[in-house]
């Protein structure tokens, strides 16, 4: 049973919807966000404006995990890969130096492949590495490590 959990969605403002939607939950010091793309720059910054919600409160141990699961397509506006750079910029700063990013992300995704590196280099150009995995068995496994279990 998750902790607490959140939309997207509900950190929408502006003229233009989100086109892209994600649910969070918390379960102990492992947050899951499930993202259903494709996505465009509204979204990224509603994305940024939930995340920094989910932060403000955020009572966890200091093994943070964030693991997102990536559904539909991974579809991205040049403008919503430049604004997700940005929030990693900012993420690198304020995360927990030992947190752990995750993306469970089947090699059939739509737009995978073209998208994954600038997705990916979103991160690690900012010092954040993220683990594209490909199965739920190796989250689990991958996590567990983490944990310590």
């Amino acid at each position: 049973m998750p902790c607490s959990s959140d939309e997207v969605t509900h950190f929408a403002r502006g003229r233009f919807a989100p086109h892209g939607a994600m649910q969070v939950e918390q379960h102990g010091s492992v947050l899951v966000g499930h993202c259903y793309g494709p996505f465009n720059l509204e979204f990224v910054q509603a994305y940024g404006r939930m995340w920094a919600a989910h932060f403000a409160g955020w009572t966890g141990a200091p093994a943070l995990i964030l693991l997102t699961v990536w559904h539909d397509s991974a579809m991205a506006t040049p403008e919503a890969i430049g604004c997700f750079r940005e929030l990693m910029a900012l993420a690198a700063r304020t995360l927990p130096a030992d947190t752990l990013h995750l993306w469970l992300m089947p090699e059939d995704l739509e737009g995978a492949s073209l998208t994954l590196p600038s997705w990916t280099a979103a991160m690690t150009d900012n010092g954040l590495a993220v683990e594209v995995l490909r199965n739920e068995a190796a989250v689990q496994q991958r996590i567990d490590q983490h944990l310590g279990r």
